[in-house]
């Protein structure tokens, strides 16, 4: 119950309040693959709260424990995880190869209901900081088809927010309004999370 709650708070992009309970059950009773997908949890959180070694080093202890119990399942979300450590640490041939892991391992076994995400819009995120503002729209576009055929309306929904925040700040407001709006208003209730808080926000400022 645990390992799905922590999933769905990943998903949600919430503040996880399972992992600890999900890292704790996992090392007392030696779930080993359960173990490893707990560690890239805590990392992740622990990079995204400012401790970037700490939680670096966790996500690679993870992807240690991946490679010894040969589990495929969850690993380009691991490999996108360390992409953006690496590039957090200024380490850009690292997160471009993490970024390939990512994309080969989606297309090899075909586990795709974080593609959007993964494969686009965090590669687009990255990208965006790097300053190739073309390749980030290519990506966001990219992740927002996927989600869309896939009918996944939150990530369609993070996905245009991001490229709607990039097309705001090249001054093109009117395509952004237009490219947010309806996909933010097919949703009916959750609007105290925190994509569509920024949704919200970036639609109040495009008004």
């Amino acid at each position: 119950m645990f390992a799905l709650s922590t999933w769905l708070d990943l998903i949600t992009n919430v503040p996880s309040v399972h992992l600890d309970e999900f890292l704790a059950l996992s090392t007392e009773h030696h779930f080993p693959y359960y173990l490893s997908v707990a560690l890239a949890f805590r990392g992740r959180s622990l990079i995204t709260h400012g401790q970037i070694q700490e939680g670096f080093a966790l996500l690679t202890q993870a992807q240690v424990e991946f490679r010894a119990v040969g589990a495929v399942l969850a690993t380009p979300m691991l490999s996108t995880w360390l992409a953006e450590a690496h590039a957090i640490l200024d380490q850009p041939a690292e997160e471009a190869s993490c970024l390939a892991e990512a994309a080969r391992i989606i297309e090899t076994t075909e586990e795709r209901f974080l593609e959007a995400e993964l494969r686009y819009r965090v590669p687009g995120d990255l990208l965006k900081a790097d300053g190739d503002q073309s390749a980030a729209e290519r990506c966001y576009l990219q992740a927002i088809a996927v989600a869309e055929r896939q009918g996944a309306k939150l990530f369609q929904l993070r996905a245009s927010t991001s490229l709607a925040q990039l097309w705001c700040d090249q001054g093109r407001c009117v395509e952004a309004r237009d490219l947010l709006g309806p996909v933010y208003h097919w949703f009916t209730e959750g609007f105290d999370v925190p994509d569509l808080k920024e949704a919200t926000a970036l639609l109040n400022e495009l008004a």
